[in-house]
């Protein structure tokens, strides 16, 4: 997908998520978070940059992960910078989103062995809050 577009309700007026380039690879809403906790997250896996310098955004571009609020507003990217997200998960029991990334620490182009892992959390019912990185090994 190239852009998504929102209908508030009582309005025939479709609202683009973003202005930007971007390639949607994936969104989910997070039915469990908004079950226990009555919070309407979604959460996007996103080709934003063109990372391989091919002239275009493909899948062989650096996937980052973006939020938005239930309605698309508040639509923005979580991960930092020449990281690729390898995976997600949302935790009911704390409201928290979990993501591991890949850093191209060597900046080689390629993901090795010499490459760094990141590890962060969102606190989902914060409004506004900022992504945390942790080490739990």
């Amino acid at each position: 997908m190239s852009n998504i577009k929102f209908q508030q309700i009582n309005s025939d007026e479709l609202i683009p998520i973003t202005n930007q380039v971007i390639k949607i690879q994936s969104m989910a809403f997070l039915y469990s978070v908004f079950n226990d906790h009555n919070i309407g997250i979604y959460v996007y896996d996103v080709f934003d940059k063109d990372t391989n310098g091919d002239g275009k955004l493909t899948y062989e571009d650096l996937k980052s992960i973006y939020i938005s609020k239930h309605d698309g507003s508040d639509f923005k990217r979580i991960l930092p910078q020449q990281q690729e997200v390898s995976q997600w998960k949302e935790m009911t029991t704390n409201k928290k989103l979990y993501f591991k990334s890949i850093e191209d620490a060597d900046n080689n182009g390629e993901f090795d062995k010499k490459d760094k892992t990141h590890y962060f959390y969102l606190d989902l019912s914060i409004p506004n809050s900022k992504v945390v990185e942790y080490y739990p090994i």
